[in-house]
């Protein structure tokens, strides 16, 4: 008999922030499981019962400093559905706002605004981008959200 092991899981989000129509921001953030700081769209574990566009506003808040005000929904899908039951909504946001908050005390994270034609070589400062969440986001950016596109939560 074969013994499956799940990661019962609440699900994630990802949030793209379009500082403009050719700036996206993304966090240069450690993490502690691999041991190093790789680059990456604000993301995060989504808390009991919140509502996916609800933890990508946090998250975009907690990570970067600014609130979308126009979130546009991109897709959402399975992270690894052999072992878990993850389930990552994917966002593009608009319409930024600055917000007074602090990372969270185990967050190690700088903020950098990057042009997305450095992000199509799949680079940020000299450094390859190698967070999968990230890289299917930077493929599937385009078309670039303006605030009159109408929100998807």
């Amino acid at each position: 008999m074969t013994v499956k092991h799940c990661i019962d899981h609440p699900g994630t989000v990802l949030i793209v922030p379009f500082v403009d129509l050719q700036t996206v921001v993304l966090v240069h953030q450690w993490r502690s499981i691999i041991d190093r700081r790789i680059w990456e769209f604000p993301a995060g574990t989504r808390r009991h019962n919140e509502a996916p566009v609800d933890a990508a506003i946090r998250e975009c808040e907690e990570e970067t400093k600014l609130s979308p005000g126009t979130l546009v929904k991109m897709t959402e899908a399975f992270i690894c559905p052999g072992s878990s039951a993850e389930l990552m909504t994917f966002y593009k946001g608009v319409d930024l706002s600055p917000v007074e908050i602090d990372h969270d005390e185990d967050e190690d994270i700088t903020i950098h605004h990057v042009p997305i034609t450095e992000l199509q070589k799949g680079v940020v400062n000299g450094e390859k981008i190698i967070d999968l969440k990230t890289l299917w986001a930077i493929d599937h950016i385009y078309p670039v959200p303006s605030p009159s596109y109408p929100s998807h939560t």
